[in-house]
């Protein structure tokens, strides 16, 4: 989070909670919250596949404000 978001606020001082009160605190700022997920499969590669083959997953969540 930039350190712009928290300037005259109690989090200048003290350390911003962590997620998901984090959230929660920013939009009593008045900060709108934006979310984005993004979800990428794949097949193993030969030395990760193990005897099953399940696919692999991998995901990236961000915030913004």
């Amino acid at each position: 989070m930039p350190f712009s978001v928290l300037v005259d606020t109690k989090y200048e001082e003290e350390a911003p909670p962590t997620a998901p009160d984090l959230y929660a605190a920013l939009a009593d700022l008045g900060h709108e919250l934006h979310f984005t997920e993004y979800i990428r499969t794949r097949m193993p590669l030969p030395d990760q596949a193990r005897p099953s083959g399940f696919p692999k997953a991998s995901l990236c969540s961000t915030s913004s404000a």
